[in-house]
């Protein structure tokens, strides 16, 4: 450090010049120990923050070539003139097949827990379930459709055997695609063979293709669609970077109804819980039909990852010869 006398200089200092360059002397000394603590600490974290970015991004590429679609393009349906909407028992006109899907939307904030997509696009396949027992047997009236926040809440309190078997209960409040979700289906077509003599049967499946998708419309089978939002593994909180949960098990799952194709816009049609998105949700929110665009919605439903493998759904259908 400039600036300091040498030891014969200091020598011939008096006492009182002694004691007040000695103190001056300190106080430089201390500073320029604060800065160079400081500056290394300011390096240090940079350092960290560097490293720990770079590992997220060689993360997030290994998730993706993990979990992602990586396979030739997959082309949008062809050979369709006008929208093509599920095929249903005692369906009419195609503003009429709009006006019943939108009937049946609800908003999966509405439930016990932020985390309802999946245990509320079942409940609207048991809802439409219903509908279909109803208008194949005979029986007259549809039933009132049930309400997601009655639905949860019932499912909270149903103790260790429905938090087993159907949903795990809130906080958490989540069901799972693959385990769940055609639990809770199976064992409502089995009462609604009870009640109607008509058996339903419920099939979770991965690797599909869009040819499964127009055979399921065609064929009026409720299809419930499981897909993967990719993110990263890391994400940006006050400027620091910090863990991001969905990001290590291949993204952010979600699931939705499948209620038809349109091939003028090349989108999929989809009754979802979480669209138009408001969290916490708003009195008369009005339902949309969400149209997504054939590249999108691959690249959505082809993503697989630790909830589910890739292109999975699960189709609930009228036995044949019923």
């Amino acid at each position: 450090m400039s600036g300091l006398l040498s030891q014969f200089q200091i020598h011939c200092l008096t006492s009182s010049e002694k004691t007040l360059y000695w103190n001056c002397a300190g106080m430089r000394t201390s500073a320029w120990w604060t800065f160079d603590r400081e500056g290394k600490d300011e390096m240090c974290r940079k350092a960290i923050a560097g490293l720990i970015q770079s590992t997220g991004k060689a993360l997030d590429r290994f998730m993706d070539s993990r979990c992602a679609y990586h396979g030739p393009p997959i082309p949008a349906p062809q050979g369709l003139s006008e929208t093509l909407w599920l095929d249903r028992p005692g369906r009419g006109t195609p503003q009429e097949d709009e006006a019943y899907h939108l009937s049946k939307w609800q908003n999966q904030f509405y439930g016990m827990t932020d985390n309802e997509c999946v245990t509320t696009s079942t409940l609207i396949a048991m809802n439409m379930m219903d509908d279909y027992a109803c208008a194949a047997s005979g029986a007259g009236a549809d039933l009132p459709d049930r309400d997601i926040e009655t639905f949860t809440r019932a499912l909270d309190e149903g103790g260790v055997l429905a938090w087993l078997r159907y949903r795990l209960p809130s906080p958490l409040g989540f069901m799972l695609p693959k385990q769940h979700a055609p639990q809770m289906l199976k064992d409502y077509a089995a009462t609604l063979l009870a009640r109607y003599g008509l058996a339903f049967e419920v099939e979770f499946s991965s690797g599909n293709t869009v040819q499964d998708l127009l055979d399921a419309l065609q064929g009026g089978t409720i299809t419930l669609l499981h897909g993967m939002t990719d993110q990263d593994v890391l994400r940006l909180v006050d400027g620091r970077p910090a863990l991001n949960p969905p990001g290590f098990i291949g993204g952010m799952p979600h699931t939705v109804v499948l209620v038809g194709y349109d091939p003028g816009a090349q989108a999929w049609l989809l009754n979802d819980p979480g669209h138009p998105y408001r969290n916490p949700p708003v009195a008369g929110e009005i339902p949309a039909i969400r149209r997504r665009p054939h590249p999108e919605f691959i690249a959505w439903w082809g993503r697989g990852g630790l909830a589910h493998a890739g292109f999975s759904m699960t189709a609930t259908r009228i036995q044949a010869g019923q």
